[in-house]
């Protein structure tokens, strides 16, 4: 359900739709998604990777996006959307 973005809110607001609504029910638990990413991406790179930095580069990619685009609102959602994962990952003991 996209709503129109205007003010940080909004944006607030449209990143904790998707990633509480269709995104969660989709994938499951973020925890468990992030660390199977981060397991399949330490066997690609051959270098150990850690479910918190999975969200960091996730955003790194946003970035790259939302720079070559700032008009497209969807990277920085999901900018805010990925910070949000991430920092429950990070305090999840």
């Amino acid at each position: 359900m996209r709503t129109e973005i205007k003010y940080r809110d909004d944006f607030l607001m449209e990143a904790q739709q998707i990633i509480n609504g269709d995104r969660a029910e989709e994938y499951g638990d973020s925890f468990e998604t992030q660390s199977r990413i981060a397991l399949t991406w330490s066997g690609i790179l051959g270098v150990p990777v850690q479910a918190h930095q999975v969200p960091l580069m996730f955003i790194g990619a946003k970035a790259v996006r939302a720079s070559s685009n700032k008009t497209h609102l969807d990277s920085w959602v999901d900018i805010v959307g990925y910070g949000a994962l991430g920092g429950e990952i990070g305090v999840r003991k």
